[in-house]
């Protein structure tokens, strides 16, 4: 008897820990919610040729106040500009961005929003929003690079006339 009224003692005294276990859950969840800055970003390097993707690569670029200065910008155009030991030019550059408020994610989804490719102009600095924790890996920089053809080397060459050897006949006058 000393020993049940212990056990349902000991029972008693347990605590109950789903109430730890059910916050955390809360906690996690609504982390994925929570708006932050980003500190990097992805960007993807396609090279084309013809309107085929011949080569494609991604680096990922930090994030200083919320955006990417155009001279890091040029300094990326510039650094991958050449690749398979071939030249390419810049065709466009194209933002993904998501800016959807926490409390607009419902709306959203049930809306099937599209979002779409913004064109950037290579000479501005690039600005990205705080973006939700969970969509914080989808903001990207596309640039786009099409095979230059037309390379010319900016040489000058000279062009020297041909001498041509003429002999003169003179006529002698007698």
């Amino acid at each position: 008897m000393i020993i049940n009224n212990y056990k349902l003692i000991i029972m008693e005294l347990e605590l109950d820990n789903s109430w730890i276990e059910n916050y955390t859950k809360n906690i996690e969840t609504q982390s994925f919610f929570l708006i932050e800055p980003l500190k990097y970003i992805t960007i993807f390097f396609i090279y084309i040729n013809k309107n085929k993707i011949i080569f494609y690569h991604k680096d990922k670029v930090t994030i200083q106040d919320k955006v990417i200065k155009n001279l890091k910008i040029l300094n990326l155009i510039e650094k991958h500009k050449n690749i398979q030991l071939k030249q390419f030019k810049l065709k466009e550059i194209l933002r993904f961005k998501l800016n959807i408020n926490n409390r607009e994610i419902e709306k959203f989804i049930k809306n099937n929003n599209k979002n779409k490719l913004e064109k950037i102009n290579i000479y501005k600095d690039i600005y990205f929003e705080d973006t939700i924790n969970i969509f914080k890996n989808l903001p990207c920089l596309y640039f786009i690079y099409e095979l230059n053809e037309n390379i010319s080397n900016n040489r000058t060459s000279k062009i020297m006339p041909k001498k041509h050897n003429i002999t003169k006949k003179y006529n002698k006058i007698t």
